[in-house]
């Protein structure tokens, strides 16, 4: 790395020295020039996208102006700016078509919400989740038993949901709030929880049971000694007192 640091410093001012970049270049075919065209900090050339320390001097460049030396994964650079193109707006006929879609989208999004939080607000006056999205016309889905470890049956059904669906209870049936996925806003209601199958035998479940107990027992004693300690008045005999 330091012969590395050494080798650029020596290019650095070398290229201070010819006047130019072109022209050290000219003079030393061996040194790597790459001449990339007009492009935006979200759009780099492809050799460039990871390199974040690189596009940041390169943004902060004007016309002309030469950087110090940039240190990447890949070894030291010097980025030289020969021109400087101002962003375009694009004409609107050549980007109708894309505003267009982004604006219906955004409207299919909001009326989404819209319709998920109606639905909502009809669940907390009391009413299924199913009889309200019927009457509404909207899909309801049935995901079956599932557990952490087995996911649901459905294929689509996403596993942002899936997490969520474990804080249900039956008193407490359904989110407060709609989930957005995407573009799209889901509504969950527990519809039957049972505990999970095990194939634990007699004996390992009094075992568990025991280990259960003496648990507990355990933490019951803590407890007590804990209070015991906090309330006992302690006195020492003289006799056993330190000089």
């Amino acid at each position: 790395k330091p012969l590395a640091l050494q080798l650029a410093n020596q290019v650095y001012e070398g290229i201070i020295g010819a006047g130019s970049l072109a022209k050290y270049g000219n003079e030393n075919k061996e040194l790597d020039i790459v001449v990339a065209d007009f492009f935006t900090k979200d759009a780099p050339p492809a050799q460039l996208k990871d390199k974040n320390v690189f596009l940041d001097k390169a943004f902060s460049l004007a016309k002309g102006e030469m950087s110090s030396l940039i240190e990447t994964p890949d070894g030291y650079s010097i980025i030289f700016a020969e021109d400087i193109k101002e962003p375009q707006t694009p004409p609107f006929d050549t980007v109708a078509n894309v505003v267009r879609e982004d604006f219906m989208s955004m409207r299919a999004a909001e009326l989404a919400k819209q319709n998920a939080d109606e639905v909502l607000a009809e669940l907390k006056k009391g009413k299924k989740l199913a009889s309200v999205a019927e009457e509404k016309s909207l899909p309801v889905k049935n995901s079956g038993f599932f557990s952490k470890v087995t996911p649901s049956a459905l294929q689509d059904f996403p596993g942002s949901l899936a997490s969520r669906a474990f804080g249900l209870t039956p008193s407490q049936a359904y989110l407060n709030e709609t989930v957005a996925v995407g573009p799209d806003y889901y509504i969950m209601e527990l519809a039957e929880r049972k505990a999970p199958e095990t194939s634990m035998s007699d004996d390992q479940r009094n075992q568990y049971s025991q280990a259960l107990t003496r648990l507990k027992q355990d933490r019951l004693t803590s407890a007590w000694i804990k209070h015991q300690q906090e309330n006992v008045e302690v006195t020492i005999h003289p006799s056993l007192a330190k000089e």
